[in-house]
């Protein structure tokens, strides 16, 4: 018995964990494409405009 639960609680927390990150990937994917297509993005009734910063010293 004591197999078979640690075997669920430890398919709960690899799919908890495998759902987080595709999750923050998705979102922070979305925010990119966003940015680069319409220069913002907005958050319920907050807009919010994106720009790029340049490292120092860096070459394009």
């Amino acid at each position: 018995m004591t197999d078979s639960v640690f075997g669920w609680l430890f398919t709960i927390l690899f799919a908890f964990i495998v759902a987080f990150i595709s999750g923050w990937t998705a979102a922070h994917q979305e925010v990119a494409t966003e940015c680069a297509r319409q220069g913002g993005f907005y958050v319920n009734d907050k807009d919010f405009d994106c720009s790029v910063r340049r490292i120092e010293g860096e070459v394009k």
